[in-house]
């Protein structure tokens, strides 16, 4: 398959005057050769005719004339079939003027019958052939030169229209990195009052607005993160304190230990939210996941929130990934695929898959619809399935949360129904660089 090449505005530009000339010059130099060939045939049969005409009057006021001569031309009076010596082969023509070449010389002859007799006027034309291959060389070479020029001109033309434009998208090159790394971004170049200046200015107050919008939100985050950081640090403390009594029952212990732990979960999440807030470009974290471990744990706390239920999650795993990711990411993506499971799988069971490129999650719910999947893949949507009896129902941010952390780490999340019922949720993290057994 043969691969398009694409041409810049400034290639296009350039070219197209060079082509533009050429076609013109070449359109030009054809209609003037052939207008002057038109009018150089018409001029030549009218001499000619005229010529022959007046030596036919001559033969008649004085018979005994048989030739007449010029500087330019020769006549004829012969009898039926004989003809000039000097240009054999036309005492076959019909009346009427002829071009032939003979010896290397171009003739024009004009041939006519009158009283029995035939008249030829024998023309030299060679010179006038020659005039029209010089004027054919000259159009030419005016084609050629036309192209030439056209070409300078079309460079010309194409740097002056096009410098704007590459100083425009190079400014907007270097706004773009500055932005990327937290460098301030300094004002674009100055430009003209043209259409350029225009759209750089008004990309100015777009790109002023922006900046404004991502210092309120990175303000806004900073401020929120700190806000929420005390209230979780102070349940950690009165949890750890409250399982340090001795006076403790073990009932509210487990309890007590579910708080701590929630707490523990949301801090990270919040860690992960902010990492999810930053710029794409920014660095994330180093740490590695053991994917199995990490799911029998989230497995283990899916049956303990779902004591007063009877769910039944298999493990099912062939290999061991570690991903180069948080484990904050990683948890939250298995955690909302096993709450969605678990939300409508009922009593049946669930199969959780681990393999070395994927984790897939199949229940035997009713599955989704054909064209709602990728809608519930977005945020704040919400499927039209019922759910399983005492499941409470989200706000549609879970999965989308988790499509959010897929992008950011190349990976990928799928839901497909099975053909036996229920859905298959796949979370497909093989990339490289991305996984080691």
């Amino acid at each position: 398959m043969t691969r398009r090449r694409h041409y810049s505005l400034r290639q296009r530009l350039m070219w197209s005057y060079p082509l533009l000339g050429a076609a013109v010059g070449l359109l030009l130099g054809v209609v003037l050769f052939v207008v002057a060939e038109a009018m150089e045939r018409e001029l030549m049969d009218a001499y000619i005719e005229d010529e022959l005409e007046h030596f036919i009057a001559l033969v008649d006021h004085d018979p005994t004339i048989t030739e007449a001569h010029s500087s330019r031309w020769q006549a004829y009076r012969m009898p039926p079939g004989e003809e000039p010596a000097d240009v054999p082969g036309v005492g076959d023509l019909p009346p009427g003027v002829h071009e032939l070449s003979a010896n290397e010389t171009t003739y024009d002859i004009g041939i006519a019958e009158h009283a029995g007799q035939r008249f030829y006027l024998v023309f030299d034309d060679t010179d006038f052939e020659q005039r029209e291959q010089y004027l054919g060389r000259a159009m030419l070479a005016a084609v050629v030169l036309a192209v030439l020029l056209s070409t300078w001109l079309g460079r010309w033309i194409a740097r002056r229209v096009i410098e704007p434009v590459t100083t425009l998208s190079a400014e907007v090159e270097r706004m773009e990195r500055h932005a990327a790394t937290g460098l301030p971004v300094t004002p674009l170049a100055e430009f003209g009052d043209d259409e350029i200046g225009a759209l750089a200015r008004r990309f100015q107050r777009y790109q002023a607005r922006l900046d404004e919008f991502l210092r309120r939100e990175r303000a806004f985050t900073a401020d929120a993160s700190h806000e929420l950081r005390t209230p979780l640090a102070v349940i950690r403390a009165a949890s750890e304190n409250l399982l340090a009594s001795p006076r403790l029952s073990p009932d509210l212990a487990v309890r007590v230990q579910r708080i701590e732990r929630a707490a523990i979960d949301m801090s990270e999440l919040l860690d992960l939210l902010l990492m999810l807030a930053r710029e794409q470009g920014s660095e994330v974290p180093t740490e590695h996941t053991d994917v199995g471990a990490l799911t029998q744990r989230l497995i283990a706390r899916e049956l303990d929130m779902a004591r007063d239920r009877h769910v039944d999650i298999r493990l099912e795993s062939g290999a061991a990934p570690r991903l180069a990711a948080p484990e904050a990411a990683c948890a939250l993506i298995v955690a909302n695929l096993l709450r969605n499971a678990r939300e409508h799988a009922g009593d049946s069971p669930i199969a959780v898959r681990i393999a070395a490129t994927r984790l897939c999650v199949d229940d035997s719910g009713p599955g989704i619809p054909d064209g709602e999947r990728e809608r519930l893949l977005q945020r704040g949507e919400r499927g039209n399935v019922p759910m399983s009896r005492g499941a409470e129902s989200g706000r549609g941010l879970g999965l989308a949360i988790a499509t959010h952390i897929c992008a950011r780490f190349d990976w990928h999340l799928t839901l497909e129904n099975r053909a036996e019922g229920g859905l298959t949720a796949c979370w497909e993290f093989a990339r490289e660089g991305r996984v080691s057994d």
